[in-house]
């Protein structure tokens, strides 16, 4: 049971994220739940990495504990658009967005690194 409350629990994590720039690109660094509880704040965030002036935006997704269809929505506009605007969109993911995203075959769409020194770092 007590399993069961972690998951509702990590779920219901409202998203919460931080701007920095870092080495020519804009670092965004995420914890909580990407996901529809978070809608409001994934709206903030694709806003934020619309209007920034670097290249290459960098997200650490290594706090994310869940993320659900909403979320996986958010990404896919997200790249869409910078890829649109001439930005490079480089996931940090945590193990559970890279599965996540592996489930519906998005890891084959993202650039993901492992860390964030590489994802800020050039190809």
């Amino acid at each position: 049971m007590q399993d069961a409350r972690n998951v509702v629990s990590r779920q219901n994590q409202r998203l919460q994220f931080t701007e920095e720039a870092r080495s020519g690109a804009t670092l965004f660094e995420c914890r909580g739940s990407f996901s529809l509880v978070s809608h409001d704040c994934l709206d903030k965030l694709v806003q934020k990495m619309r209007r920034v002036e670097s290249r290459r935006v960098v997200l650490d997704m290594r706090q994310v504990l869940h993320m659900d269809s909403t979320g996986m929505g958010t990404l896919a506009t997200a790249f869409k658009d910078l890829r649109a605007a001439g930005k490079d969109l480089v996931l940090v993911p945590s193990q559970e967005v890279r599965s996540s995203l592996a489930a519906v075959s998005l890891d084959r769409v993202f650039s993901m690194k492992e860390n964030v020194e590489s994802a800020l770092g050039p190809d």
